[in-house]
């Protein structure tokens, strides 16, 4: 009888023991890795460093196509994105492949919103139908980007915009709409504040900030006269 109550002990002891590891693993397994944002190269890739063990990736935002650089476009595209991640903001990624260049293809998450559909609602990019599946709601991504083109936000109100896909294709010109209205690509109302000088801000096409402006601040405008980074 003794026998037989320690074998239960023992039993008992390595069942808690098993199921104290599979407690741990399980909670080991919800962490997830945050972020911080080093750079941002354009409306749909940054650089992040791991906050946990300081290693480095570059990323390209999933299920989105921004403006190239060397489109009309392009850098109002990657100034918005900057507004809605400025270098040092504290992201979550949800990585959900990787592409020819070895970049992390993933959904960026600041605070819970997901900035890739943040960047449709805002005109600033479109879908990426080629790659859709990769997103766990692709509908979401659909209506975001049909948000933006109803209200004609962004590129949206651009009848000179290319997708992105054919201007790299090498396409540069659209049969224009008399009944579109063109808004200015550059224009500083398009966008909210954009950290960095003026130099920086300048070359992104930003400039000459009036009090009210988002961009204007004291620092900026130097000789006091109403005017930042003239």
């Amino acid at each position: 009888m003794k026998l037989t109550i320690l074998l239960r002990m023992i039993g008992l002891v390595a069942s808690t023991s098993i199921a104290t590891s599979s407690i741990a693993s399980t909670s080991l397994s919800e962490v997830k890795s945050t972020y911080k944002v080093t750079k941002i190269h354009d409306g749909d890739t940054i650089s992040v460093v791991n906050t946990q063990d300081n290693s480095s990736k570059k990323v390209r935002l999933a299920c989105i196509d921004a403006p190239e650089d060397s489109q009309p476009q392009g850098k109002v595209s990657t100034v918005t994105l900057n507004a809605f991640i400025p270098v040092g903001t504290v992201i979550e990624l949800n990585i959900v492949d990787s592409d020819r260049y070895g970049r992390s293809v993933a959904e960026v998450l600041k605070n819970r919103v997901n900035v890739n559909q943040s960047m449709l609602q805002k005109g600033q990019a479109i879908v990426y139908h080629k790659y859709l599946s990769n997103c766990p709601d692709g509908n979401s991504y659909i209506e975001a980007e049909k948000l933006a083109k109803d209200q004609r936000l962004g590129f949206w109100n651009d009848s000179t915009f290319i997708t992105p896909e054919d201007w790299r294709r090498g396409e540069r010109s659209v049969v224009s709409s008399p009944t579109t209205t063109v808004s200015n690509p550059s224009s500083n109302s398009s966008v909210g504040y954009v950290a960095g000088s003026c130099k920086y801000l300048k070359s992104l096409g930003l400039s000459r900030f009036t009090p009210g402006d988002p961009n204007y601040t004291s620092s900026r405008d130097r000789d006091n006269d109403g005017v930042a980074c003239e």
